[in-house]
C-alpha cells in the first residue's frame, strides 16, 4: 500500500540577506498530515532551488525528518526555493509555496 499525496512542504522560513555568504540556512514548519487529512510522519524533505521563479536547477535532501537544512557552495545572488515532503513509501508531496533567499 502507498501513502498517497504527502501534501505540501510546509511554510518555509526564507533565507534572508546574509551579506554575501555562500550558504543558505532554511527551516520550515514540519508536515504532519497527508492531503486527505490522515496522519503523516515525514521520512525526509527535498529542497528545490533555482535562480528563476518556478525553475529549479537542483535540489538537496534532508538526511531525516528534520525540518531544516543548510545549503552550501552557493554564489551570491537571489534564489527561489520550494520544498516537498517524502513519506516512508517514497511518495513525494506537492511543492510548497515558493520563497526567495538572497545571498
Amino acid at each position: 500500500g502507498g501513502g498517497g499525496d504527502t501534501g505540501g512542504g510546509g511554510d518555509t522560513g526564507g533565507g534572508g540577506d546574509t551579506g554575501g555568504s555562500t550558504s543558505l540556512d532554511l527551516s520550515w514548519t514540519p508536515v504532519s498530515t497527508y492531503a486527505d487529512g490522515s496522519s503523516l510522519s515525514p521520512d525526509h524533505y527535498r529542497v528545490y532551488i533555482g535562480v528563476s521563479p518556478g525553475v529549479y536547477s537542483g535540489y538537496s535532501d534532508t538526511t531525516s525528518s528534520s525540518a531544516s537544512i543548510s545549503i552550501t557552495g552557493l554564489a551570491s545572488g537571489t534564489y527561489y526555493i520550494s520544498i516537498t515532503t517524502f513519506d516512508a513509501y517514497g511518495n513525494e508531496g506537492d511543492y510548497s509555496a515558493e520563497v526567495i533567499g538572497t545571498l
